[in-house]
């Protein structure tokens, strides 16, 4: 269970302001906190802790999410896990605000198999593998992750949403049998580029990364988006003229009736 830590929430509004050429007596005004709050705030005899809406105005400011803030320690990434870390923060944003909108892959998509002109069996779906099953009368497909290729694994859920024309995203929520037999639940991201598969980051049960936060958020956020029926601009269009929306764009306040 998450417990608030407010030492490192307090570094890394530190360690961020810095980073950033800010000062901090701006990120208080802009906050809307006064002058010398988090001075006081982090004396060792002030037992108290930021409200949440400091906090939510502190990461809006500083351009990060809360998760981030107040979970993960950022004077310790690398420079490649701070760019994962921002890339997180906008596509958690950008989903929240549905400007990126995921779909859920159904089973069938995830256990499809076709075949290549040589006769050869491939998997469809980009994360997954053929696979020889002998419980299996036919053949099937497997997961295996980038991260732990020695685990078995299976996907609970898969998301996926396109950044670009060319740039795919899948989400994966995956159970894990460790070593010694531990099943444990994780999240995986991964990029298809050009038809190139990447691994981005991860974060499973009982092991410290720091994305644990962004990638929980991030698979609540796409389920809740990947649940609602989405319109397309030509479907949207085609609704808007059937329903002669057009014809009400030249009025104003004063000229409704009502």
């Amino acid at each position: 269970m998450f417990q608030f830590d407010k030492s490192k929430c307090l570094g890394n509004i530190y360690h961020l302001v810095k980073e950033r050429g800010l000062k901090i007596g701006d990120l208080e005004d802009q906050a809307g906190v006064s002058i010398g709050y988090l001075s006081r705030l982090n004396k060792d005899d002030n037992k108290s802790t930021p409200g949440i809406e400091f906090l939510l105005a502190v990461a809006q400011v500083l351009n990060v999410s809360l998760e981030g803030l107040i979970m993960c320690d950022y004077a310790e990434l690398s420079p490649d896990e701070r760019k994962s870390m921002d890339f997180l923060t906008k596509l958690l944003t950008d989903t929240q605000t549905s400007e990126i909108l995921w779909r859920k892959n159904a089973r069938s998509e995830l256990f499809a198999l076709e075949h290549d002109d040589f006769g050869d069996v491939y998997a469809v779906h980009p994360l997954m593998e053929p696979f020889d099953d002998e419980s299996e009368p036919e053949l099937t497909t497997r997961f295996v992750s980038k991260y732990h290729p020695d685990w078995s694994a299976w996907i609970t859920e898969c998301f996926e949403t396109y950044i670009s024309e060319d740039v795919r995203l899948f989400l994966v929520a995956a159970n894990f049998v460790a070593f010694q037999g531990e099943q444990v639940m994780g999240y995986e991201l991964y990029m298809q580029v050009r038809g190139k598969v990447v691994p981005i980051c991860y974060t499973v049960e009982n092991e410290e990364t720091p994305f644990y936060p962004l990638l929980n958020s991030l698979a609540t956020s796409a389920k809740e988006s990947a649940s609602h029926v989405h319109l397309d601009e030509d479907a949207r269009s085609a609704i808007d003229s059937y329903l002669g929306i057009d014809q009400f764009e030249f009025l104003n306040d004063n000229d409704v009736p009502f």
